[in-house]
């Protein structure tokens, strides 16, 4: 009895160790963003600048989120990683989405020139209780009750500067 308890005790940290092997494995590798923020330009008055910030979650930790304008594919984001583009000013469609999902994610948002967004993104609520419960039947099913309004695994939510910048520090720049 003895025996088998050392033994799931062992199958524990083996399994912990396994899994925060592979959150790290996937997540974004590049230098933090204060060790770079004195070396970003300001953004031009012809321009707007948008940065792209994916805090660190378990769910869909392996999946590097991508994003697309106006159907132009902009990057792939890993998890704990943040970009940024500038991009011309206007109104603005952004699709997200991964490999795996069921939809994308489509949000407009119209920018101004010579002004800096923040869009913070991470799993949709109601897809990760969808897959949660019934695994990738939920997602299906989430998708098809969703009926093509904000579909996929993840949302992209503007955000102001001050919401930004309490994320943004930890995270580390994956340009890919």
């Amino acid at each position: 009895m003895k025996n088998i308890k050392i033994l799931e005790k062992s199958l524990q940290i083996l399994v912990s160790i396994l899994l925060l092997v592979f959150i790290c494995a996937c997540s974004a590798s590049g230098p933090r963003y204060l060790e770079i923020a004195p070396s970003i330009s300001q953004v031009l008055n012809n321009l707007s600048r948008v940065y792209f910030l994916r805090p660190a979650t378990v769910i869909y930790s392996a999946a590097d989120i991508r994003i697309k304008a106006n159907g132009m594919l902009l990057g792939r984001l890993p998890n704990n990683g943040f970009f940024y583009q500038d991009m011309n000013p206007g109104n603005t469609s952004f699709n997200v989405d991964y490999w795996g999902s069921t939809g994308d994610y489509t949000r407009t948002q119209m920018l101004e020139g010579g002004k800096t967004y923040y869009s913070i993104l991470g799993p949709r609520d109601s897809n990760v209780v969808g897959a949660a419960i019934f695994g990738s039947l939920g997602q299906i099913g989430e998708y098809a009750i969703a009926d093509g309004k904000q579909d996929g695994s993840f949302e992209m939510l503007f955000v102001t500067e001050q919401q930004a910048m309490s994320e943004i520090h930890n995270l580390k720049y994956s340009r890919n």
